[in-house]
């Protein structure tokens, strides 16, 4: 599952050159150790005149010093990278539905067709699509309690993918089927991942590189690693919008991940995508939804006290 938009390729160019050694410059003469006289004692002074003597408590006490100073340093970056790594994303709160939703195999309807036409208009996703990600929301809980995938963090993995399965014009019919099917760039290595065909271009109709496919833009391997048959038709089919969000709940939530959780969270996106930046852009559009539809349901409640 790669977005077309180059920001989120990863680079490795930003490598850091091993510094060589110095070597012995040849036809030099290593210097000469001359034996100390048998007999004899010599006290050996530093330049200031001073017996070394008292040098060997100043350099335990300095050593002391630089080993206390690098300590605290590790720990500060440390710390630094830690407070890095939570500041990342912020998970996003959930989107109840008004009612129940039902599981999506069954091929019943995900909830109350007011509640989807008002989180429609409010949220900017389609209606049908809104329905999908609602039930794979709730079949990933019947199924992976632990996860606690919330739909409009689904909703946030496909409107960055293809706005919700409209990229380029296209459109999801009544039955879930996007047409015309929506195929990702060829995954050559010039700013995406380098993956040769896997599937003799059975699913994304290219034999020489894979594509990521469909509304939610799986690679042909993890398609069938996690497919599902999302709306209970016997099929798997990555065009359709049900199969694709089921089993990108299915992918989100395997490993036993708990979305709940920052990390768990950041893992379960990174795994779609793995880009920091892809992980905000996510975590922000499920956040814009929760705002919009949280503030809606809120203002109604107000009204009618």
């Amino acid at each position: 599952m790669h977005s077309e938009d180059k920001r989120y390729a990863s680079s490795l160019q930003d490598t850091a050159e091993i510094p060589k050694v110095p070597t012995q410059p040849t036809g030099t003469t290593q210097p000469k150790v001359t034996a100390k006289p048998k007999g004899t004692t010599k006290v050996v002074t530093t330049s200031a005149g001073v017996s070394r003597w008292w040098a060997i408590p100043l350099m335990a006490m300095s050593i002391a010093l630089v080993v206390l100073a690098g300590l605290l340093f590790v720990n500060l970056r440390t710390d630094g990278a830690a407070s890095e790594a939570e500041e990342v994303v912020e998970i996003p709160a959930p989107v109840a539905p008004s009612m129940p939703a039902v599981d999506p195999v069954t091929g019943g309807v995900a909830v109350d067709n007011p509640w989807l036409r008002e989180t429609s208009e409010r949220s900017g996703i389609p209606q049908r699509v809104l329905q999908a990600y609602v039930a794979a929301t709730v079949w990933a809980a019947q199924r992976s309690p632990q996860c606690g995938l919330s739909w409009n963090t689904l909703a946030g993995i496909g409107k960055i993918e293809t706005d919700h399965g409209r990229y380029k014009g296209a459109r999801v019919d009544d039955s879930g089927e996007v047409t015309p099917h929506l195929f990702g760039v060829q995954l050559r290595g010039d700013g995406t991942a380098h993956i040769r065909d896997t599937d003799g271009g059975q699913l994304d109709g290219d034999r020489t590189h894979d594509r990521a496919v469909g509304p939610m833009q799986f690679i042909p391997t993890t398609w069938n690693q996690f497919a599902v048959d999302g709306n209970g038709d016997g099929e798997k089919d990555p065009h359709n919008i049900d199969d694709a969000t089921a089993s990108a709940a299915a992918f989100l939530c395997a490993n036993n991940r708990n979305l709940t959780d920052v990390n768990g969270y950041t893992d379960a996106i990174k795994a779609y995508n793995p880009s920091d930046q892809y992980v905000r852009d996510v975590a922000n559009e499920a956040q814009r939804i929760a705002q919009v539809v949280g503030q809606a349901a809120q203002s109604e409640q107000n009204g009618a006290i």
